[in-house]
């Protein structure tokens, strides 16, 4: 059983160098693409004496070389702080990004009245300019009908003239006819 527990245990470490060798590798790579203003705020993270605490005894603690394993509280306390000040980061980092998100919202709508106003006003103009060749047109028609009523009217006018002179053209010319002969 005592073989078994110290078997238990050697897996118990594996399994934490590889965590920990991951969580290495995580940083590494957070450190090598963050942007400044978060490189800043884990500068001042990994600068709390509470985080290098909390980094020599988990490397003690892995090499075996640390004098005796830490008490509870001393643990809990220096995990605690570097939980919180992480927390201040997230924290940070979401004001950030919402901070972010607002510029470009104000960007956004910027964007669309310089863009989309003077569109708009193109939009209003050609509608105006549209309704009003709409109503020269429609005036235009109405003058060019009244225009052939008024001819249709002149066209009756002379074509009843015509008519009733027919007859006396045709009684002229039967006089004339008739001297002559």
């Amino acid at each position: 059983t005592v073989a078994a527990a110290l078997a238990a245990a050697g897996d118990a470490a594996d399994r934490l160098r590889r965590v920990v060798a991951a969580q290495d590798a995580s940083l590494q790579t957070f450190l090598a693409f963050a942007p400044k203003k978060t490189l800043q705020l884990y500068t001042k993270h990994a600068a709390l004496p509470c985080v290098h605490d909390a980094l020599a005894l988990r490397t003690g603690l892995l090499e075996g070389t640390a004098d005796a394993p830490p008490s509870h509280d001393a643990w809990f306390s220096l995990q605690t702080c570097r939980v919180d000040s992480l927390q201040g980061i997230m924290d940070d980092l979401q004001q950030s990004v919402r901070a972010d998100a607002l510029a470009s919202q104000k960007a956004g709508l910027w964007r669309l009245l310089t863009l989309g106003a003077p569109l708009l006003a193109v939009l209003v103009v050609s509608a105006y300019l549209g309704l009003d060749v709409l109503a020269s047109l429609l005036t235009y028609q109405e003058r060019v009908s009244e225009r052939i009523k008024r001819l249709k009217s002149r066209e009756k006018k002379y074509r009843s003239m015509l008519l009733a002179w027919a007859p006396l053209r045709a009684y002229l010319q039967s006089v004339e006819t008739d001297d002559e002969a």
